[in-house]
């Protein structure tokens, strides 16, 4: 019996991966872990979702100076993404 050889396409997943559905959920996530993150202590967090090269990508970010002091001293984007762990 002969072989069979299967390559997928590089342009299709990213295609994929950079469809509108992808960005939701990535978005999604990120929303989660900055509402974890605004619920520990007083600082309020940002998120932004976006298309990349290959990939969706969802940052949570530090707005404010008071925002970027308490991650500074809590690590609480850490605690957000991973939940404690």
């Amino acid at each position: 019996m002969g072989s069979v050889r299967y390559k997928p396409s590089a342009a299709a997943k990213r295609k994929i991966l950079n469809s509108p559905a992808c960005v939701a959920m990535v978005d999604q996530h990120a929303q989660r872990v900055r509402a974890a993150a605004d619920a520990m202590g007083s600082a309020t967090y940002a998120a932004d979702t976006r298309p990349g090269r290959v990939r969706a990508h969802g940052i949570v970010y530090t707005p404010s100076e008071h925002a970027i002091r308490s991650n500074a001293k809590h690590n609480t984007l850490l605690k957000a993404l991973y939940g404690g762990r």
